[in-house]
């Protein structure tokens, strides 16, 4: 928070511009003894906005979330909610050559009323993979949670869309 680092963060346009000038910064020198190895980072909750201006250093792995406020019920492609991490997620994607993702697919607040996601889940896997991303770690309910609505159903129903998110989504509800 000194004033070379809110000055840095304001040249990248985002408060993650320090967090990620020192990432690329590892990376390009870990590269060099082991070009094989990324150094990964978090875009999360106030580093969500890529920097402007910054390519990441192709030893680099952002993991971008998608949290509160986006919309876990609609489409990350079609929802209105949805707008500013769709467009940070396709920005991610031509900034950064290893972007992941971690999507949280449950309420925290609420784990026994009904979450109805599936239709959403189904399509923002196909998101995922229209705009690039190596990985998606889906995260769900745990069992110290409690269980929760469809606790056995919407790992599945994760893990098959993760295999090919371009599957029948009924198809795997009906198989399970």
């Amino acid at each position: 928070e000194c004033a070379r680092c809110r000055e840095m963060n304001a040249h990248y346009g985002t408060t993650g511009g320090t967090q990620f000038w020192f990432v690329n910064e590892l990376a390009k020198r870990t590269s060099k003894l082991y070009p094989d190895k990324l150094v990964g980072t978090l875009a999360y909750t106030f580093t969500e906005e890529p920097p402007k201006g910054m390519q990441m250093h192709p030893n680099t792995a952002v993991w971008l979330c998608h949290m509160f406020p986006s919309c876990q019920s609609h489409p990350i492609a079609t929802c209105s909610l949805n707008a500013d991490y769709r467009r940070r997620a396709r920005a991610w994607s031509q900034c950064c050559s290893h972007l992941y993702i971690w999507h949280y697919v449950v309420d925290f607040a609420h784990y026994y009323s009904p979450y109805p996601n599936f239709r959403a889940m189904a399509a923002d896997m196909r998101f995922y993979d229209e705009i690039g991303a190596e990985g998606v770690f889906l995260q769900v309910m745990g069992d110290p949670g409690g269980g929760g609505e469809f606790s056995l159903l919407r790992p599945y129903y994760g893990m098959k869309l993760l295999w090919n998110p371009h599957q029948d989504p009924d198809a795997i509800l009906r198989d399970f």
